[in-house]
């Protein structure tokens, strides 16, 4: 799940829903798997990182270089030549 997730979050395709569908996954690594480690260690804050830019995919979603704003352009386009 995290390689198709990642990949497609890469490519800007469906990237709310991904975004969203690996929130539990880095939440439950956050909170439970690294948070329980007796000092701070990096593996901690690479997890908060992805944390929060996983938050900021879901709000903000994907952007103008994604295939999702390529394909909402093309569906313009056929709405316009209609």
């Amino acid at each position: 799940m995290h390689l198709l997730g990642g990949t497609l979050i890469f490519l800007g395709l469906l990237t709310r829903l991904w975004a969203l569908l690996q929130l539990p996954i880095v939440f439950g690594a956050v909170f439970f798997v690294n948070i329980l480690s007796p000092y701070m260690n990096a593996e901690l804050w690479l997890s908060v990182l992805v944390l929060a830019l996983l938050f900021l995919f879901v709000i903000i979603g994907s952007g103008p270089l994604s295939v999702d704003h390529y394909l909402a352009g093309i569906r313009m386009d056929k709405k316009k030549k209609l």
